[in-house]
Protein backbone atom coordinates (compact mmCIF):
# COMPACT_ATOMS: atom_id res chain seq x y z
CA UNK A 1 0.00 0.00 0.00
CA UNK A 2 1.07 3.50 -0.44
CA UNK A 3 -0.31 7.20 -0.36
CA UNK A 4 -2.19 6.99 -3.40
CA UNK A 5 -4.16 4.24 -1.40
CA UNK A 6 -5.90 6.59 0.58
CA UNK A 7 -9.30 7.21 0.37
CA UNK A 8 -8.78 10.80 -0.53
CA UNK A 9 -6.07 10.89 -2.79
CA UNK A 10 -7.71 11.07 -6.19
CA UNK A 11 -5.01 9.51 -7.45
CA UNK A 12 -5.30 7.05 -10.75
CA UNK A 13 -2.03 6.09 -11.96
CA UNK A 14 0.50 3.86 -11.38
CA UNK A 15 4.38 4.56 -10.67
CA UNK A 16 6.67 4.08 -13.08
CA UNK A 17 9.60 2.55 -11.29
CA UNK A 18 7.59 0.10 -9.27
CA UNK A 19 6.67 -1.37 -12.68
CA UNK A 20 10.27 -0.77 -13.53
CA UNK A 21 11.37 -2.74 -10.10
CA UNK A 22 13.39 0.69 -8.70
CA UNK A 23 11.00 2.83 -6.65
CA UNK A 24 12.52 3.67 -3.49
CA UNK A 25 9.88 5.61 -2.47
CA UNK A 26 7.99 2.60 -0.77
CA UNK A 27 4.92 3.62 1.13
CA UNK A 28 5.92 7.17 0.44
CA UNK A 29 5.51 6.97 -3.20
CA UNK A 30 2.09 8.86 -3.98
CA UNK A 31 1.34 6.84 -7.07
CA UNK A 32 -0.24 2.86 -7.09
CA UNK A 33 2.23 0.13 -6.45
CA UNK A 34 0.16 -2.63 -7.71
CA UNK A 35 -0.74 -3.89 -11.22
CA UNK A 36 -4.01 -1.93 -12.62
CA UNK A 37 -6.95 -4.15 -12.70
CA UNK A 38 -10.50 -4.28 -15.36
CA UNK A 39 -12.28 -1.51 -12.94
CA UNK A 40 -8.91 0.66 -13.79
CA UNK A 41 -8.28 0.22 -17.14
CA UNK A 42 -12.29 1.11 -17.24
CA UNK A 43 -11.47 4.03 -15.37
CA UNK A 44 -8.34 5.09 -17.61
CA UNK A 45 -8.14 8.23 -19.50
CA UNK A 46 -7.90 8.30 -23.48
CA UNK A 47 -4.78 10.84 -23.62
CA UNK A 48 -2.90 9.54 -20.95
CA UNK A 49 -1.38 5.60 -19.88
CA UNK A 50 -1.54 4.50 -17.01
CA UNK A 51 1.50 5.56 -15.75
CA UNK A 52 -0.29 9.37 -16.43
CA UNK A 53 2.27 9.88 -19.63
CA UNK A 54 0.25 11.89 -22.16
CA UNK A 55 -0.60 9.60 -24.90
CA UNK A 56 -0.07 11.41 -28.41
CA UNK A 57 -1.72 11.64 -31.92
CA UNK A 58 0.57 9.29 -33.50
CA UNK A 59 2.70 6.80 -32.15
CA UNK A 60 6.64 7.56 -31.88
CA UNK A 61 9.15 6.28 -35.19
CA UNK A 62 10.40 3.84 -32.94
CA UNK A 63 7.08 2.64 -31.42
CA UNK A 64 8.49 3.40 -28.30
CA UNK A 65 6.87 6.01 -25.65
CA UNK A 66 3.13 6.12 -24.08
CA UNK A 67 1.29 5.41 -27.42
CA UNK A 68 -1.35 6.91 -29.39
CA UNK A 69 -4.67 7.94 -28.12
CA UNK A 70 -5.98 7.97 -32.18
CA UNK A 71 -4.70 4.36 -32.54
CA UNK A 72 -4.99 2.52 -29.32
CA UNK A 73 -2.55 -0.46 -29.28
CA UNK A 74 -3.21 -3.78 -26.78
CA UNK A 75 -0.44 -5.56 -28.60
CA UNK A 76 3.62 -5.56 -28.08
CA UNK A 77 6.49 -6.14 -30.65
CA UNK A 78 8.72 -8.34 -28.56
CA UNK A 79 12.34 -8.64 -30.48
CA UNK A 80 15.82 -10.35 -29.84
CA UNK A 81 14.55 -13.54 -29.17
CA UNK A 82 16.71 -16.03 -29.10
CA UNK A 83 15.01 -19.17 -29.88
CA UNK A 84 18.09 -21.34 -30.08
CA UNK A 85 18.62 -20.78 -26.19
CA UNK A 86 14.97 -22.75 -25.85
CA UNK A 87 14.50 -26.91 -26.40
CA UNK A 88 11.61 -25.84 -28.74
CA UNK A 89 9.05 -23.28 -29.90
CA UNK A 90 6.49 -24.63 -26.84
CA UNK A 91 8.72 -23.97 -24.47
CA UNK A 92 9.83 -20.25 -25.36
CA UNK A 93 5.50 -19.74 -26.36
CA UNK A 94 5.01 -20.60 -22.53
CA UNK A 95 7.85 -18.92 -21.34
CA UNK A 96 6.23 -15.16 -23.14
CA UNK A 97 3.15 -16.53 -21.79
CA UNK A 98 4.54 -16.63 -18.18
CA UNK A 99 6.39 -13.06 -18.06
CA UNK A 100 4.26 -10.96 -20.15
CA UNK A 101 1.17 -13.30 -18.17
CA UNK A 102 2.49 -11.45 -14.49
CA UNK A 103 1.49 -7.87 -15.88
CA UNK A 104 -2.19 -8.78 -17.42
CA UNK A 105 -4.24 -10.88 -18.99
CA UNK A 106 -2.52 -12.27 -22.47
CA UNK A 107 -5.17 -12.80 -24.85
CA UNK A 108 -2.92 -13.61 -27.69
CA UNK A 109 0.84 -14.44 -28.42
CA UNK A 110 1.67 -14.68 -31.96
CA UNK A 111 5.64 -16.50 -32.12
CA UNK A 112 7.74 -16.03 -35.51
CA UNK A 113 10.59 -17.98 -33.95
CA UNK A 114 12.68 -17.81 -37.60
CA UNK A 115 12.35 -13.88 -37.30
CA UNK A 116 13.17 -13.93 -33.68
CA UNK A 117 10.42 -12.26 -32.52
CA UNK A 118 6.41 -12.24 -31.16
CA UNK A 119 3.47 -10.41 -31.25
CA UNK A 120 1.71 -10.17 -27.49
CA UNK A 121 -1.94 -9.36 -27.36
CA UNK A 122 -3.17 -7.89 -24.04
CA UNK A 123 -7.16 -8.05 -23.43
CA UNK A 124 -6.79 -4.25 -21.34
CA UNK A 125 -4.32 -1.70 -22.96
CA UNK A 126 -3.12 -1.06 -19.12
CA UNK A 127 -1.88 -4.31 -18.87
CA UNK A 128 0.22 -3.44 -22.29
CA UNK A 129 1.45 -0.73 -21.27
CA UNK A 130 2.76 -1.80 -17.25
CA UNK A 131 3.75 -4.89 -19.58
CA UNK A 132 5.88 -3.22 -21.66
CA UNK A 133 7.39 -0.94 -19.38
CA UNK A 134 8.20 -3.85 -17.11
CA UNK A 135 9.90 -6.37 -19.75
CA UNK A 136 11.46 -3.95 -21.60
CA UNK A 137 15.20 -4.79 -21.85
CA UNK A 138 14.89 -7.92 -19.53
CA UNK A 139 15.00 -11.45 -20.06
CA UNK A 140 13.35 -14.41 -20.52
CA UNK A 141 15.24 -16.58 -18.23
CA UNK A 142 17.93 -17.72 -20.99
CA UNK A 143 20.69 -14.75 -20.70
CA UNK A 144 18.75 -12.83 -24.19
CA UNK A 145 17.89 -8.85 -23.15
CA UNK A 146 14.31 -8.67 -25.63
CA UNK A 147 13.12 -5.39 -26.79
CA UNK A 148 9.67 -4.66 -26.41
CA UNK A 149 7.52 -1.92 -28.46
CA UNK A 150 4.34 -1.03 -29.80
CA UNK A 151 3.21 -3.27 -32.34
CA UNK A 152 1.85 -2.22 -35.91
CA UNK A 153 -1.65 -2.97 -37.13
CA UNK A 154 -2.00 -6.05 -38.96
CA UNK A 155 -3.23 -5.37 -41.99
CA UNK A 156 -4.81 -8.91 -42.59
CA UNK A 157 -8.69 -8.27 -42.87
CA UNK A 158 -9.34 -11.45 -41.05
CA UNK A 159 -6.64 -10.31 -37.98
CA UNK A 160 -8.58 -6.87 -38.04
CA UNK A 161 -12.05 -8.55 -37.19
CA UNK A 162 -10.39 -10.11 -34.59
CA UNK A 163 -8.90 -7.32 -33.48
CA UNK A 164 -12.51 -5.64 -33.62
CA UNK A 165 -14.27 -8.10 -32.10
CA UNK A 166 -11.58 -8.23 -28.96
CA UNK A 167 -11.53 -4.41 -28.47
CA UNK A 168 -15.87 -4.60 -28.13
CA UNK A 169 -15.13 -6.98 -25.77
CA UNK A 170 -12.64 -5.88 -23.71
CA UNK A 171 -14.86 -2.32 -23.91
CA UNK A 172 -17.89 -4.20 -22.30
CA UNK A 173 -15.13 -6.12 -19.31
CA UNK A 174 -14.33 -2.44 -18.53
CA UNK A 175 -17.91 -0.80 -18.53
CA UNK A 176 -19.10 -3.74 -16.66
CA UNK A 177 -16.10 -2.86 -13.84
CA UNK A 178 -17.23 0.27 -13.72
CA UNK A 179 -20.80 -1.27 -12.96
CA UNK A 180 -22.60 0.22 -16.21
CA UNK A 181 -25.34 -2.59 -16.55
CA UNK A 182 -25.12 -3.71 -20.50
CA UNK A 183 -28.32 -5.38 -21.99
CA UNK A 184 -27.52 -8.11 -24.91
CA UNK A 185 -29.77 -7.35 -28.14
Amino acid sequence: RTKADSKDSGQKFFCIQFCRGKCARGAECTWFHRIPTIADDGMASQMHDCFGRERHKTNKEDMSGAGSFEKPSRTLYVGRLRPDKWAGDKELHAALKKQFGEWGEVEHINLISRKNIAFVRYRFRSGAEFGKEAMCNQTLGQGEIINVRWAHDDPNPIAQEAIRRADADAAVAALKARGVQIKRA
